[in-house]
């Protein structure tokens, strides 16, 4: 795996933490961390896989709305990013949902984790007119 970090801006929730699929059978951490993530934004972590990997993931919502958890590939963030359509993939995502996990394999390439609160998915903050902050565990990692 290769570090690719990027910082927060704009709408982006903050923090890329970017690993790749390591030598045969090493595994290493994407995030494990609890984020909090303000309505109408969103969170995101970067990775680059130098070869097929198994990524698994594991997260919770410990309070506010349902949220959307999203793999996309790198090349589809931007259209994300911008609030224009995009292409995530769905057997390593959970929509609208307060927990989920998944372990599936994956080819080389570079891609993204979201937490979403926002409503580009099929979850959506509530219009309550407050500021539905979702605090989430997330553990991710990859072994290749």
């Amino acid at each position: 795996m290769e570090d690719d970090s990027s910082g927060s801006g704009g709408g982006d929730g903050g923090n890329a933490g970017d690993n790749g699929g390591g030598d045969g059978g090493s595994t290493e951490t994407i995030a494990s961390q609890t984020v909090e993530v303000p309505e109408d934004d969103f969170y995101v972590w970067t990775f680059r896989l130098n070869q097929s990997a198994r990524l698994e993931y594991n997260f919770t919502v410990r309070s506010g709305p349902e949220i959307d958890f999203m793999t996309i590939e790198r090349s589809e963030l931007q259209h994300f990013r911008n609030g224009e359509r995009f292409s995530y993939l769905p057997s390593v995502s959970t929509l609208a949902s307060v927990s989920g996990r998944s372990s599936r394999d994956m080819p080389s390439g570079e891609y993204g984790i979201v937490v979403d609160n926002t409503n580009a998915g099929e979850a959506s903050p509530p219009t309550n007119f407050d500021d539905d902050v979702v605090r989430v565990e997330v553990e991710a990692t990859v072994t290749g």
